[in-house]
């Protein structure tokens, strides 16, 4: 079965941030994903740990509101460990 490429009005940004704990004096890192406006160029793949991703560092993010999807990796995991999903 072939599938039809489908067309999305967005690219994907993303922005690395490092959250600080003050209560245990530490920041742990958080990697946003976001929706910006597509600018109708693939994006060029960005290494991004042990991944290659289309996606562009520090985009600007695309007007309006969209749906937040949070996911933790618990204690032993990093912020790229559920990347391909």
């Amino acid at each position: 079965m072939t599938q039809a490429a489908s067309f999305s009005p967005f690219a994907v940004g993303f922005r690395q941030i490092e959250v600080p704990d003050a209560a245990h004096d530490l920041t742990f890192p958080v990697l946003l994903l976001y929706p910006t406006p597509a600018t109708g160029q693939p994006t060029a793949p960005y290494a991004l740990g042990p991944f290659s991703v289309n996606a562009s560092p520090e985009a600007e993010p695309a007007p309006g509101s969209f749906p937040v999807v949070v996911i933790s990796h618990g204690r032993t995991g990093t912020n790229l460990g559920y990347f391909p999903i």
